[in-house]
């Protein structure tokens, strides 16, 4: 993927349930914030104009963030990309679930897959019969 100029492209979402606060105005117990990778500009991806401003993104309880590029990425082996999600101030204080998930592409490049499987080495859990 590095150095080829041709359309790539990262997406993400954040999605999760957030406790009901009856009687306010504002329902959500909780809101999350998905912020912008500082380094987005190695990747050679800007956000897209194709989707919410920033602003809509995060009233919800799913955040969908797409950043797209033509230019040619400058990724070594052993670069890392920081995703942030951030909890804004509430007065529920008990602990929420949330799900990420985060997808790099590129058109007829396959390999990027293969390379990050083998450095998360995350093993699928297997149910055992009992």
């Amino acid at each position: 993927m590095s150095g080829k100029a041709q359309f790539h492209e990262l997406v993400t979402t954040v999605a999760w349930f957030a406790p009901p606060r009856i009687g306010h105005t504002q329902y959500r117990g909780v809101r999350l914030k998905l912020l912008t990778p500082e380094e987005l500009g190695s990747l050679g991806v800007t956000s897209s104009k194709e989707q919410p401003d920033i602003n809509q993104a995060h009233r919800g309880t799913v955040i969908h963030r797409r950043w797209t590029g033509e230019k040619a990425a400058a990724v070594a082996d052993g670069d890392n990309l920081e995703l942030f999600v951030q909890r804004e101030a509430d007065q529920i204080g008990e602990t929420i679930s949330y799900a990420v998930v985060t997808t790099l592409s590129m058109p007829g490049v396959n390999e990027v897959y293969v390379q990050v499987r083998a450095k998360l080495a995350i093993k699928p859990k297997v149910p055992v019969p009992a």
